[in-house]
């Protein structure tokens, strides 16, 4: 993703500092929804008794990224 960036051409003739919290709110939300699919397929397959004393945990984080990616969504980097 860095590697991405850092020879993605920039669109804005200005790099400022809302460019920059644009691009860095855009790396958090690619890192919050691969971490959202590993929890999702971790999900999926618990199904055994010492499996599911650790769901709880896990639907939660799940539940607090989702919240983070929507806010990543509507506010962007002010979501920081």
């Amino acid at each position: 993703m860095v590697t991405e960036l850092a020879t993605e051409p920039i669109m804005r003739k200005n790099v400022d500092k809302a460019y920059a919290g644009d691009q860095l709110a855009v790396v958090r939300r690619h890192s919050v929804d691969r971490r959202i699919q590993d929890l999702q397929s971790i999900l999926s397959r618990k199904n055994t008794a010492e499996d599911r004393s650790h769901l709880s945990a896990a639907q939660t984080e799940l539940w607090t990224l989702q919240q983070y990616r929507q806010a990543l969504r509507e506010q962007g980097v002010e979501a920081l």
